[in-house]
């Protein structure tokens, strides 16, 4: 469980450090199907996204 959430972080992380050298502001769109699982892990996503400073949506 914790694997695919420390590679998003991962992901994003190198997603957002080439945004802002690139003298971007990162926006990301997170998408998840509709059953309760999937929208708390899309969520969670969101909130990292947020949290390192970008716009984050995520869509259900």
């Amino acid at each position: 469980m914790r694997k695919p959430i420390v590679t998003a972080a991962l992901i994003l992380t190198t997603f957002f450090a080439t945004s802002i050298a690139a003298g971007q502001a990162p926006s990301v769109t997170v998408g998840s199907k509709s059953f309760t699982e999937s929208v708390v892990l899309g969520e969670i996503l969101a909130g990292l996204a947020r949290e390192v400073g970008a716009t984050a949506h995520h869509r259900k």
